[in-house]
């Protein structure tokens, strides 16, 4: 069984998100935007901090087996709010894994309108 870990966005190096987030594979399932540069990623990280802090979101990394693999959370859409699982193709199929783990995130979003955004 893999070790899931979720990891405060502010505890996690940018240059190391790059790669994942810039995945050609994960774009096309994403909202169109540039890749990432180090520059736009720390604004990128910055806005998941900011969004983690409000009541009700949570955002964070997610590490298998000690390597970053993606990230997910519990963040505002323009009809409610929404459940990202965002995990790099290496690692497609840990997804339901992070969404049975990540501190009953399933419950969080009961009371709520909510989407679920899934990669991986």
């Amino acid at each position: 069984m893999k070790k899931i870990q979720f990891v405060a966005f502010d505890n996690v190096a940018p240059e190391h998100f790059i790669p994942i987030v810039n995945e050609d594979a994960l774009r096309t399932h994403l909202v169109d935007h540039a890749y990432f540069d180090r520059n736009s990623l720390q604004q990128w990280m910055e806005s998941k901090i900011q969004i983690s802090a409000l009541p009700g979101c949570r955002v964070r990394a997610v590490y298998v087996d000690d390597v970053l693999a993606g990230w997910c959370g519990i963040q505002p859409d323009d009809k409610g709010v929404e459940l990202a699982i965002v995990i790099s193709q290496k690692y497609w199929g840990v997804g339901i894994m992070v969404f049975k783990n990540h501190g009953g995130l399933g419950q969080r979003l009961r009371p709520q309108r909510s989407a679920f955004s899934f990669v991986g």
